[in-house]
C-alpha cells in the first residue's frame, strides 16, 4: 500500500495500522463479546422468569389452601 517510495510511506502505512485497522479489529471482537454474553444474559433471564412463575403459583395454591373456610383451626 506504499503511496510513494521512503519514510513517508512506512509512517502512511503505521498510521493507517494504528488508527484504522487495529480499531477496527477491536470493534469486531468486541461485539462479538458482546452478542454472546447480551445472549447468555437473556437466556438466563428467561429461565428466571419461568422459575419466579412457577413459584408464584405455587404461592397462590398455598394460600388458597390456608385461607380455605374448610381448614380447621
Amino acid at each position: 500500500m506504499a503511496i510513494t517510495n521512503g519514510k513517508g510511506a512506512i509512517m502512511i502505512e503505521l498510521l493507517l495500522a494504528i488508527f484504522v485497522a487495529i480499531p477496527t479489529v477491536y470493534l469486531i471482537f468486541s461485539g462479538i463479546y458482546f452478542f454472546k454474553t447480551y445472549s447468555t444474559i437473556t437466556k438466563h433471564s428467561k429461565d428466571l422468569r419461568v422459575k419466579h412463575k412457577k413459584f408464584n403459583e405455587a404461592m397462590d395454591e398455598t394460600e388458597q389452601k390456608v385461607d380455605s373456610p374448610d381448614r380447621p383451626r
